[in-house]
């Protein structure tokens, strides 16, 4: 069954010729791909599933494959990788756009592996974790990414910042102003005014509860194709991809303007 084209991918002959100077795969289909930065517990690997899950119920064909490593305590070993497909295009039996997103392992000692796993990005996405006692462990990721890209030459890479676990009580929550303060503190904005207004507030916990009821849900909204209709999706849920959405849109401008 063929899945629809996102409005950023021009389903006109333009539209393909402009993906032609990406790095394509095995069935000569381009490819973007898109890395979740963070500390550990940062909720990566929940917002990559959610964005699968979502993508499952939606359009099945476009998830190509979905993998996770884990340790013995449940966090990224090495890392988390989705292969979705947007764009069908009936005339290939093809996607026009595949986007590997991958997640980095946040625990400390992995530093190599998040060298590795963020290797080629075109598109960050910078997760970062609300809980007071994450702080430290907040400003250590961006201090490491950013030298990062100092070093390895990514500076005109976009990129969109996360704050997760905004359901926690106020009193366990780092406030917003003191994230962007940090953002600017450690070089991702000049002002905190702008720091501030990239940030996007979330709950990946939220939008799992609210899929999950979706799901459990007597009179799940599908269309004649039996999939979940996409104005159904959970306003939780909607915060949770629109930084994959957002960042993917970036890349494609990004790399079409440098043509």
């Amino acid at each position: 069954m063929a899945h629809s084209s996102p409005k950023y991918i021009n389903s006109g002959n333009g539209g393909r010729k402009s993906l032609e100077h990406l790095k394509k795969d095995f069935d000569e289909v381009p490819v973007v791909k898109l890395v979740f930065w963070g500390a550990s517990m940062a909720g990566k690997t929940m917002a990559l599933t959610i964005f699968k899950v979502l993508k499952t119920l939606e359009d099945p064909d476009s998830v190509y494959s979905f993998l996770t490593l884990e340790d013995p305590t449940k966090r990224t070993l090495f890392f988390d990788r989705g292969v979705f497909g947007f764009g069908y295009n009936p005339l290939t039996g093809k996607d026009r756009l595949k986007a590997h997103i991958y997640t980095v392992p946040g625990q400390l000692r992995h530093i190599t592996q998040r060298e590795v796993v963020t290797s080629g990005v075109q598109g960050l996405i910078i997760m970062l974790d609300s809980t007071k006692a994450q702080f430290k462990h907040n400003q250590t990721a961006l201090i490491e990414l950013a030298e990062f890209i100092e070093n390895y030459g990514y500076k005109d890479v976009p990129f969109v910042i996360c704050l997760n676990k905004m359901d926690l009580p106020a009193e366990e929550r780092t406030p917003v102003s003191q994230i962007s303060a940090l953002l600017v503190e450690t070089g991702w904005s000049e002002r905190i005014r702008d720091a501030h207004s990239r940030v996007i507030e979330m709950s990946c916990m939220d939008a799992k509860n609210d899929l999950v009821g979706l799901l459990k849900s007597q009179n799940l909204p599908k269309d004649n194709d039996g999939r979940l209709k996409k104005d159904s999706r959970p306003e939780t849920v909607k915060r949770v991809i629109m930084p994959i959405e957002m960042i993917l849109r970036e890349v494609l401008t990004s790399q079409l303007a440098h043509m």
